[in-house]
C-alpha cells in the first residue's frame, strides 16, 4: 500500500512542469493559494462575528485582521483560526480531482498540479506551531487556545487586559495583531 502512494505521488510528480514554468507558477500560485487560506480565515470571522475584517496579502505572505468589536469566544477563535489551513486542505483537494481529469503534460495540468502543492504545502505548513518574528502561525494560535480553553490563560498576543490575579477568573479575548 506504502508502494502504491509512492508510486503514484512519483508518477503524478513527473507529470509537473519543467523547473522554470514550476517556479513561475509556485509565485504565481502561491499567491492565490495564500489569498485563499487568509479568505479561509476571513469567511470564518464573517460567519462568526460582526468584527470588521481585513485581509492582507504579498508575495511573502498573508495575514487576516480581526478589528475591535464584541467579544469571540475561545471556540469562534478556534474556528477562525482553522479555516485557513482548512481552506488551503480544500484548495489542494479540489486542484488534485481537477489534475485527474487534465490531461497529463497540458498547461492546465500543470497549473493544477502546481495549485495543488501550494495547497498542500501551505496546509501543512500553517499547522506547525511556531513563531517567526512577530508573527504566529495557525499552529501556533491553535496551541494557544487549545491551552487558554484549558488552563483560562491567555498568552500576551490574545490579551486585552493584564491576567486576572486568579488563574481560574474569566480572560478577555482579542485578535491578533
Amino acid at each position: 500500500m506504502l508502494y502504491d502512494l509512492i508510486e503514484r505521488v512519483m508518477i503524478w510528480g513527473n507529470q509537473l512542469p519543467s523547473f522554470w514554468p514550476m517556479m513561475i507558477g509556485l509565485v504565481v500560485l502561491g499567491y492565490v493559494t495564500t489569498l485563499i487560506h487568509e479568505l479561509g480565515h476571513g469567511i470564518a470571522a464573517a460567519l462568526l462575528t460582526d468584527r470588521p475584517i481585513k485581509i492582507e496579502v504579498d508575495l511573502v505572505g498573508g495575514l487576516c485582521r480581526v478589528g475591535g468589536g464584541s467579544s469571540i469566544t475561545v471556540g469562534a477563535w478556534m474556528v477562525i483560526v482553522a479555516a485557513g489551513p482548512a481552506a488551503s486542505w480544500l484548495q489542494a483537494l479540489v486542484a488534485t480531482w481537477l489534475t485527474s481529469m487534465a490531461a497529463p503534460g497540458t498547461f492546465l495540468h500543470g497549473v493544477l498540479g502546481i495549485l495543488a502543492f501550494c495547497g498542500y504545502c501551505a496546509g501543512i505548513i500553517n499547522l506547525v506551531p511556531m513563531r517567526v518574528d512577530d508573527m504566529h502561525t495557525d499552529g501556533k494560535q491553535l496551541v494557544d487556545l487549545v491551552r487558554l480553553a484549558a488552563f483560562g490563560r491567555a498568552p500576551g498576543w490574545l490579551l486585552v487586559q493584564p491576567p486576572p490575579p486568579d488563574p481560574h477568573a474569566a480572560t478577555s479575548v482579542a485578535p491578533p495583531g
